[in-house]
């Protein structure tokens, strides 16, 4: 933030289909075209305690960006009370 004393601004979108999918989209940077990140994902609900996640982060990478990767990752996710 010390570099510009602009707005900074993200959005955010989540979509949920009975209980069973979602998935989830985010922009990231409006003012800053060539620093904007895009993350997205799916939820797959295997029952109501055990989620499957699937995440994009950081998308697009641009060549001269060596500071931040596209990742991909799989979350497995269990939520149990005892």
């Amino acid at each position: 933030f010390s570099e510009h004393n602009s707005a900074r601004a993200f959005a955010g979108l989540t979509s949920t289909y009975e209980k069973m999918f979602q998935l989830m989209f985010e922009y990231d940077n409006f003012d800053m075209y060539k620093e904007r990140r895009i993350n997205y994902g799916a939820k797959l609900f295997i029952t109501p305690v055990f989620t499957v996640d699937l995440i994009g982060r950081n998308v697009p990478v641009y060549q001269n960006d060596k500071t931040r990767e596209t990742e991909r990752v799989v979350r497995l996710s269990y939520a149990g009370s005892f």
